[in-house]
């Protein structure tokens, strides 16, 4: 009850009465067994008919139908309908079915005049009131949608110029193609012109046309989670349809790729208006892209931060078949369980079936008032997650290392390393979301300002190298530059580092180099990554970036397999005061530390990593940059006398990863004197 309004509790009980009126006219499903409809044929102003019955899925006598994407939307004031329904036996029986609105307008719009239309919706396919059907059907969801001939997903009848919403997406889309996991746009024939897959180059909207696409895509649809694996499995033969028109789902996505990432010019849009379009273009985008790139488990509290459900427990339900192969568990879905239960049991599975800790990175404490009661290295998948990721990779040496210790339902014990303590919290970054770029600028600003006030440069750096500091914990050390090759829609560091300059040396916050589109977009991306973050200084003088609730005196450690260091908090200690147990804080950006620093060492100042964007929603390594030469090392320069080092203790007999990785890594380490622990995570 604490997860839902009184009005929520109102609308969930409405729609629990009309489920048990549609779950009276079931009779039981048989394995691999689906309910399939028939809209029969019809004119605009008859009334709906429908077949319902049983067909087998994925055999090659099996009827081929739709599926139908769409929101249920209020159950109040139910449509009834004729339903021929199709008994076991064979035989005929005729029942009146309550249908929602939305379904009723859905199925009017794709009924044809002639011939019947044969559709799978999960409205009237499943019985919601039986909860084992319904769990064994949420595990077929992948092969419906994946077998269906089209997924069709209806926005409602045409309205607010959807029609001219249409026009735009078909014209920007149908000009470019997308590589959705490096971002690189590229023209669909030689005769389009350049400045279409140029990212730099401002995209120019009539009012009209932005005004009906922002209607278009402010439907409750691009909100709802479950639309997001239902179109994602089917977007190979994908449409988006508003009244009788219709977009393929693939030019939907390259359209809004584009519009969205390239600087946006739209005569007679003011502040609000221009905020909201944003908004919505961000909403769109992210189903867009999830639809192409499909789920990671890692980051998946980010990844559907803005859809909603009505069932927290369909946070976890309502992505399975969207998940990439790499991150496929074998959960069933049970909902007689908790909300606690649940993600307590998914994210031990995930755990024990990979044994990496990579999820670490989707904890975030917070006050308990405002969340589950889940052990702290549990997500909290029921709830937003506001700061951007941070992308890191690890030398491939860590993956010699033991990751979890043991696990259960409270106790995480897991390997690691120390990486340094808070010794102060310089700022919080306290702007909304939807902060408008001048809001940014003055925050932005502050946050810089307050940091100035703590005479860093007593820990001795130079003014250059804080500098620095301050530009890679800002922007999460995520550069257009860092990548190879270079994606063009991140910020390049040499901006960003002209940023920071400016917003601490100049007093007006319209000077003109802020206000060129390069700027803005770094503006926009540093806002991102400082959302609901704070900046930090370690005792040992480097600067990070961590979640808001982070304080002094919070422990970072880099736990093997979690590729970016987590802030932990002792929550029980020895009579001599250290630490016996911890609450997981958050994932942290910390300066000098995101590349294995604490076990191999500083890397020289004038190498940078690069990252492979293949593979950007779990970035490979490609080696290093040397910035005086702009020559790319493929080897980490570390390595070499890391090992050699073990060699003079006397603990290998040569200097090579083969050899070490053929003894206990752990014990080898610890012996060499690297403080490695085992941390108790409650």
């Amino acid at each position: 009850m604490d997860l839902l309004t009184r009005q929520d509790h109102h609308v969930d009980q409405t729609l629990q009465s009309l489920q048990m009126a549609i779950a009276n006219h079931f009779s039981p499903l048989r394995d691999h067994e689906i309910r399939l409809i028939d809209i029969k044929p019809g004119k605009p102003s008859d009334s709906l008919c429908l077949r319902l019955y049983h067909a087998t899925l994925g055999r090659p006598t099996s009827p081929h139908f739709e599926a139908l994407s769409y929101v249920w939307g209020s159950p109040a004031e139910p449509i009834k309908i004729v339903v021929e329904v199709v008994l076991p036996d064979s035989t005929l029986r005729n029942d009146e079915f309550p249908i929602g609105r939305n379904l009723a307008a859905a199925l009017q719009h794709l009924r044809y005049v002639d011939v019947p239309r044969t559709i799978w919706a999960d409205a009237i396919c499943i019985n919601q009131e039986d909860y084992d059907e319904r769990a064994k059907q949420v595990l077929m969801m992948h092969d419906i949608y994946h077998l269906a001939r089209k997924v069709v997903a209806f926005l409602g009848p045409e309205q607010d110029d959807s029609d001219a919403a249409f026009e735009v997406l078909e014209r920007i889309g149908g000009k470019v193609e997308v590589d959705f996991s490096s971002g690189i746009v590229t023209p669909l024939s030689s005769s389009v012109e350049p400045e279409w897959v140029d990212m730099k180059q401002q995209l120019h909207l009539e009012k009209r046309e932005a005004v009906s696409l922002y209607n278009l895509i402010r439907q409750e649809w691009f909100e709802r989670l479950w639309i997001r694996q239902e179109i994602g499995l089917g977007e190979h033969e994908g449409v988006l349809q508003c009244g009788r028109k219709q977009v393929q789902w693939r030019v939907f996505c390259k359209a809004i790729f584009v519009i969205f990432r390239k600087p946006l010019v739209v005569d007679g849009f003011d502040v609000a208006e221009w905020q909201n379009f944003q908004r919505c273009l961000g909403q769109a985008d992210t189903v867009a892209l999830y639809s192409k790139r499909r789920f990671r488990f890692s980051n998946l509290r980010r990844q559907i931060r803005t859809s909603k459900c009505s069932d927290p427990r369909d946070r976890i339900y309502g992505i399975m078949g969207q998940l990439r192969e790499s991150d496929q568990i074998t959960f069933m879905p049970d909902y007689t369980k908790s909300v606690v239960e649940i993600y307590t049991d998914v994210t031990k599975k995930y755990i024990q079936h990979f044994n990496m800790l990579e999820i670490l990175n989707q904890c975030e404490l917070r006050p308990s008032n405002l969340s589950l009661k889940l052990p702290s290295w549990v997500p909290d998948w029921s709830s937003n997650l506001l700061s951007s990721q941070v992308h890191a990779v690890l030398p491939a040496i860590f993956d010699l290392l033991p990751t979890v210790a043991t696990i259960d339902d409270r106790l995480l014990r897991a390997h690691g390393i120390p990486c340094g303590t808070v010794s102060q919290v310089l700022h919080k970054y306290e702007l909304q979301e939807d902060a408008n770029p001048t809001e940014i600028i003055q925050a932005l600003k502050k946050l810089l300002s307050e940091a100035e006030k703590m005479s860093l440069h007593e820990n001795g750096e130079t003014r250059e190298h804080i500098l620095e500091a301050y530009t890679h914990a800002l922007w999460v050390g995520n550069f257009g530059d860092r990548w190879y090759p270079p994606v063009p829609h991140e910020p390049f560091y040499d901006n960003c580092l002209s940023i920071v300059r400016s917003l601490l040396n100049c007093d007006s916050l319209e000077q003109p180099f802020l206000q060129e589109e390069n700027s803005k977009r770094g503006l926009g991306r540093a806002h991102d990554t400082c959302t609901n973050r704070a900046l930090f200084i370690t005792e040992d003088g480097h600067i990070g970036l961590g979640p808001a609730s982070i304080s002094a005196g919070d422990e970072l450690g880099l736990i093997f397999s979690c590729s970016k260091p987590i802030a932990l908090r002792p929550s029980s200690k020895t009579p001599h005061g250290e630490a016996t147990e911890y609450k997981v804080v958050g994932e942290c950006y910390l300066d000098r530390r995101m590349l294995g620093e604490a076990l191999l060492g500083e890397l020289p100042r004038y190498l940078s990593r690069l990252l492979n964007p293949d593979n950007v929603t779990k970035p490979g390594n490609w080696g290093f940059i040397d910035t005086r030469t702009n020559t790319i090392l493929l080897e980490d320069p570390r390595i070499e006398p890391f090992l050699a080092g073990l060699v003079e203790k006397g603990l290998l007999p040569d200097p090579s990863i083969e050899k070490l990785e053929k003894r206990e890594v752990f014990d080898v380490l610890v012996k060499a004197g690297y403080p490695l622990k085992i941390y108790n995570l409650v």
